[in-house]
């Protein structure tokens, strides 16, 4: 599913893209003793994988193969704070995809979410309020074929999908008066208004 995803998402290769998602694997700990520890060690200054879960965003840069030019184009995809379920309401088609939907079955979603005037954020927008019943709801709407029914169906009882975020980002900008200084504050909060992440840069 991750090399699935820098391909879409970062334009790699299939190596590329194996090679780095085998990375944030072992990076993870999911990997036993971390076979890219010697490419760590001869880096200035050197480090070792970290064997846990990533705390932040920006971690992404410390992984092997990972480059500033492919954290750019992903990023916008990636969270490090979410339960592990994809919020259908919400997840472009490339994170569909990347979940190994069809470009035509994400399109359709997409489609879906987009309501009758095909864009996304407006008044007539579709949203779907819970899992149980969504793949009835969005074959109501847009055409779904019996292996298309049947994909979201397993992945609905995987577990795979969510109707409700429950962290949310956002980027506040201010310049002080008179000084042309600006700070960019990136930011993390739940539905319970406690701040999970907070940078200023």
């Amino acid at each position: 599913m991750l090399a699935s995803f820098f391909m879409l998402a970062a334009g790699l290769n299939q190596q590329q893209a194996t090679d780095l998602a085998g990375s944030v694997v072992s990076w993870r700990g999911g990997v036993p003793g971390c076979p890219d520890n010697g490419y760590y060690q001869s880096l200035n200054p050197p480090y070792t994988c970290k064997g846990k879960n990533f705390e932040i965003l920006d971690e992404l840069l410390l992984v092997k193969v990972m480059t500033r030019a492919i954290f750019e184009a992903v990023k916008s995809d990636l969270t490090v704070f979410g339960s592990g379920a994809v919020n259908i309401n919400t997840a472009d088609s490339t994170v569909l995809q990347s979940l190994g939907l069809s470009s035509v079955l994400a399109g359709k979603i997409v489609g879906f979410r987009a309501g009758k005037d095909g864009v996304e954020g407006t008044g007539d927008d579709n949203v779907l309020t819970t899992v149980n019943n969504m793949v009835n709801v969005i074959g109501a709407t847009v055409s779904l074929t019996q292996q298309e029914t049947a994909q979201l169906t397993n992945m609905v009882v995987a577990g795979v999908f969510c109707v409700r975020s429950g962290r949310f980002m956002g980027i506040a900008q201010g310049q002080s008066p008179g000084s042309g200084m600006t700070t960019q504050i990136t930011f993390v909060f739940n539905r319970h208004k406690e701040i999970l992440f907070w940078k200023e840069q």
